[in-house]
């Protein structure tokens, strides 16, 4: 959904109540330690063939991360499909895509640098979300998450000097700018809506026209 077409969706459902419940974080917790663990046991300045160590372990914690994404907005579609709210259902499906799509750049860059891809277990996500204001705000506070772990990603990759590593994460820290706009957007039509039905099925309609977008 575009900028200006949010916009203009604000400006019609300018109707009812904000609604301002919200939960936690939905945090992957069977997400492997490696972007926060030590390095005190690893001989610094070390001359290392192909991907650096660390830096490959973190991507592969960060794939882990992003399928776990994946499962998340699977199950959030589901969750709609069963208030039979299509709308929304084909939105979060496409959320899924993209993090499967997401999880794959990052094993094709260890791959093609080298390096040794490791599947780690993906820990099962809830199968109720609440509201769909409720539910998007806890898909805007995982997005938040993702954005952490990210950041997190791109510091290890500094502090080892990996240029490349560097270069492809930079299009993830910039990809986050934009899941956390556009899942934004969609709470704060969903808060303009309020207790309106009426409402709330014209954004679902909206919602439907989501398309897949190509990875750039």
């Amino acid at each position: 959904m575009t900028s200006s077409r949010l916009v203009q969706l604000r400006a019609q459902l300018r109707l009812g109540p904000f609604l301002t419940d919200t939960e936690g974080v939905l945090l992957n917790t069977k997400m492997p330690s490696t972007l926060v663990e030590s390095e005190a046991n690893r001989p610094r300045n070390e001359p290392e063939e192909g991907m650096n160590k660390r830096v490959e372990e973190s991507f592969n914690a960060q794939i882990n991360e992003e399928l776990f994404s994946s499962y998340v907005y699977l199950a959030m579609s589901a969750h709609f499909e069963s208030k039979n709210l299509e709308g929304f259902a084909n939105w979060m499906k496409l959320q899924a895509q993209e993090e499967v799509a997401h999880a794959m750049r990052l094993y094709t860059h260890i791959i093609r640098r080298g390096g040794r891809v490791r599947l780690e277990a993906i820990a099962e996500p809830p199968a109720e979300f609440g509201t769909p204001l409720q539910t998007f705000e806890k898909a805007l506070a995982h997005e938040q998450h993702i954005t952490g772990t990210i950041n997190a990603l791109y510091e290890v990759a500094v502090e080892e000097k990996d240029y490349p590593a560097q270069m492809e994460l930079q299009w993830f820290i910039d990809e986050q700018v934009e899941e956390e706009e556009n899942t934004g957007g969609v709470v704060e039509l969903l808060k303009m809506a309020g207790d309106n039905q009426g409402a709330l099925l014209m954004l679902d309609r909206e919602l439907a026209n989501r398309s897949p977008e190509e990875e750039a």
